[in-house]
């Protein structure tokens, strides 16, 4: 049985100097470093400008079930002077209901939890059931399109006005 050897920890401190105006500062940072191990079944972390390696599908669902971890490693940065102020979402006014994806999926959804819509879809589609046919299928039929049809119109009409409202709303300048 070998045994690898431990990894030595070495302390190494770095000095920085800033200077702004009249006020000068100087921070002493301890960063610990540990030299690589040459065992290939050990783990490290992966260093900074390191790429992390390529794992496939398999091979992650693999290390997700045996409980393995990638590491890698963090920077920290201490009284950094490029600060980059955050990224902050838009401040606009969104009022719609749907987007053109999502227009015809939820206005149908919405429609067809009604018993009624429900209903007369299930009769009109078991005129298509030769033995179930009654009468003609455009009998059954074309009032659910001409009930949907107007619904869908009134929906897509009230979210052209808030589309138009929320624009309008938006393009104000306050002071």
């Amino acid at each position: 049985m070998s045994s690898t050897p431990p990894i030595m920890s070495e302390m190494k401190t770095t000095h920085r100097r800033y200077s702004s105006g009249n006020i000068t500062q100087q921070d002493d940072v301890q960063i610990e470093v540990e030299p690589i191990s040459s065992a290939k079944d050990e783990k490290r972390p992966l260093l900074s400008g390191e790429d992390e390696p390529r794992e496939t599908f398999l091979e992650k669902i693999k290390r997700i079930l045996k409980g393995e971890h990638i590491y890698r490693s963090r920077v920290i940065e201490l009284n950094h002077l490029n600060h980059q102020p955050h990224k902050y979402p838009e401040n606009v006014v969104r009022n719609q209901k749907y987007s053109i994806i999502t227009f015809l999926p939820i206005v149908l959804f919405n429609q067809f939890k009604y018993f009624f819509n429900m209903y007369f879809l299930l009769v009109a589609l078991s005129q298509f059931i030769p033995v179930l046919k009654v009468g003609f299928t455009f009998t059954y039929i074309a009032p659910l399109v001409f009930v949907l049809a107007i619904t869908m119109a009134k929906e897509a009409w009230d979210d052209i006005k808030r589309f138009r409202r929320d624009k309008e709303a938006n393009n104000q300048t306050y002071t």
